[in-house]
């Protein structure tokens, strides 16, 4: 008996199931991210999603039928539906689509930036429409990749049932010779 006791003892304090471990990093998977309780915390999140090229991040921006009964809606540019005829019928699935691609044709070091300026706000009760000039920037080492992208784009948004702002209309608006946003998305779906 003595002898199965001394064994249990040197059993238990030769190995160290009462220390603690040392802490582990945090999940670092939604760099940029904030739960979009505000408008520019969402518009903040959309232009991040770019920077940190994060899925999630981006898709998150977006009216998703578990949270808000209405569903995403995307009117491209004028000219981008002859273009790419599949932006007639663009739903939440083909914007999931297009930023993965996108994201996986352009080399991980290539920077792609999304930037806002110009903005407009309407607020209508419990939603709000937003317009911003947009720049996107595509800088890869693939030089046929490499181009910027201009417009102007009116956001309907509007807060879902967890009291987060999500985007539930899109109107991409071209405003000069250069590509607007839709014709990424056709680029690139």
């Amino acid at each position: 008996m003595r002898i199965i006791l001394l064994i249990l003892l040197l059993f238990v304090a030769g190995c160290d199931l009462l220390d603690t471990r040392d802490p582990e990093e945090p999940d670092t998977g939604r760099a940029g991210f904030n739960s979009a309780t505000t408008p520019s915390i969402l518009f903040e999140n959309l232009s991040n999603s770019f920077k940190d090229r994060l899925e999630e991040n981006y898709y998150s921006c977006f009216a998703d039928s578990l949270f808000i009964d209405d569903n995403f809606i995307f009117v491209p540019s004028a000219g981008a539906i002859s273009r790419y005829p599949v932006l007639a019928d663009w739903d939440l699935d083909a914007e999931k689509q297009y930023f993965r691609q996108l994201l996986g044709t352009i080399d991980t070091e290539s920077p792609v930036l999304l930037n806002f300026f110009d903005e407009e706000v309407t607020q209508i009760g419990d939603s709000a429409i937003y317009r911003y000039s947009y720049t996107i920037t595509i800088n890869s080492n693939d030089e046929s990749l490499n181009e910027d992208y201009n417009g102007l784009s009116e956001y309907k948004i509007k807060r879902d049932n967890r009291n987060f702002w999500v985007i539930t209309e899109w109107t991409d608006i071209k405003k000069d010779e250069s590509p607007s946003w839709s014709e990424l998305k056709g680029k690139y779906y």
